[in-house]
């Protein structure tokens, strides 16, 4: 909240103004902006709260959201914009990648409390050398995929990622931070960073200017539905199974799967040559 705030404050002051005079960008749509964002909204809550009356509520103003973009003269999101087969594929993988990596932090951070006994600070603390693997890696990430494309550096990415999960599986009762959890922290981190840039580039890449804000809010939401999705199928499975070892285990091998839906997408969908187009267009 105080950062939103101060955004709000300052972008005005700071940021040049835009002369609309020639400007030939539509107006605001207000139908399809509110069925879109209420239908997104409720989906994501009713992934996390496991409501079906929300959920329903969801599907039905999502199918409202297309009837009207069909309608429109100048839609919120243009249909054919989906023909782009790098959107769909990031979009996609971009909801594998969130299912596993969001779902199974849940688990993690619980596994480090219910059954290592760590505090909070100290959980938070644990976690840091992840944190610092992803922003050093996603630096890194730009050269991979211009030399090796968006496709394999994505599929590598997340094929890393599911490899920090799966060697949560290494826990027990008892786990050596040092020898069982950093290792599987800093190899989840470093995929994880890998992947993530590859996707968000090959969901705008391609696209004209005007269609970069669309192609980003879509990518976007599709990380949040993908996290609900992860987040309600792995606090359902350790409803399930209980608390207890086995359960985080059942946790994190499920996790891993969904990581490993993410590789095969990007290394089928995603296409080297939209790097060329992006740079072009800049």
């Amino acid at each position: 909240m105080p950062v939103a705030l101060l955004v709000l404050v300052l972008a005005p002051r700071v940021l040049p103004r835009v002369d609309r005079s020639h400007s030939t960008a539509r107006g605001f749509e207000g139908a399809g902006t509110v069925t879109i964002t209420a239908g997104v909204l409720l989906l994501v809550y009713a992934l996390t709260e496991t409501t079906w009356s929300a959920g329903a509520v969801a599907v039905l103003l999502l199918v409202a959201f297309v009837l009207i973009e069909r309608r429109q003269q100048r839609p919120l999101v243009p249909l054919r914009v989906f023909r782009s087969r790098n959107l769909v594929t990031a979009d996609l993988a971009a909801l594998a990648w969130a299912c596993a990596t969001i779902g199974w932090q849940l688990a993690a951070v619980l596994y480090l409390q219910q059954v290592q006994d760590y505090g909070a600070l100290t959980t938070g603390l644990g976690i840091v050398p992840m944190g610092l693997a992803i922003v050093v890696t996603a630096n890194l990430a730009g050269r991979l995929i211009s030399r090796c494309g968006l496709g394999r550096t994505a599929a590598v990415g997340m094929l890393i990622q599911a490899a920090g999960i799966l060697l949560f599986l290494r826990t027990g009762a008892t786990a050596d931070y040092i020898g069982v959890l950093l290792p599987a922290l800093l190899v989840h981190g470093v995929g994880n960073g890998l992947s993530f840039p590859g996707l968000n580039i090959a969901a705008v890449g391609g696209l004209p200017d005007e269609q970069q804000g669309l192609a980003s809010g879509l990518i976007t939401s599709s990380i949040q539905i993908g996290a609900g999705i992860g987040v309600t199928l792995l606090a359902s499975l350790m409803a399930t199974c209980g608390s207890g070892l086995d359960g985080y285990r059942l946790v994190f091998l499920v996790a891993g799967c969904f990581s490993l839906l993410g590789p095969t997408l990007a290394s089928i969908g995603l296409r080297a040559r939209v790097i060329h187009e992006a740079q072009t267009r800049t």
